[in-house]
């Protein structure tokens, strides 16, 4: 089985993406430039936990997906997405 070797960036990236946002709309709930942002997307500057955390928030995805979860767990980004939702969907549930 092959491991999914997509970087921090990609994830962020995918994780926008899924949720139809823009970068600018991002950026604004961040409080950060599109430049700065830009650069987390493509790997050119690291995060702090404070702001994986924010982000985890505003895509909602847990930490450890952006983080690479799926490089322990063998399963390709869509299928983490999905379990996120799924997960989510069953927290909910419990309310």
């Amino acid at each position: 089985m092959g491991y999914n070797t997509i970087s921090l960036g990609d994830r962020i990236f995918t994780a926008r993406s899924d949720k139809k946002l823009k970068q600018s709309d991002v950026c604004i709930r961040l409080g950060i430039s599109q430049s700065a942002y830009s650069k987390i997307e493509s790997g050119k500057i690291d995060i702090t936990v404070s702001l994986l955390y924010d982000l985890s928030l505003i895509f909602d995805v847990s930490m450890m997906w952006l983080l690479g979860e799926s490089i322990i767990t063998g399963l390709s980004v869509n299928e983490c997405l999905e379990m996120e939702k799924y997960k989510n969907y069953l927290i909910s549930k419990r309310k």
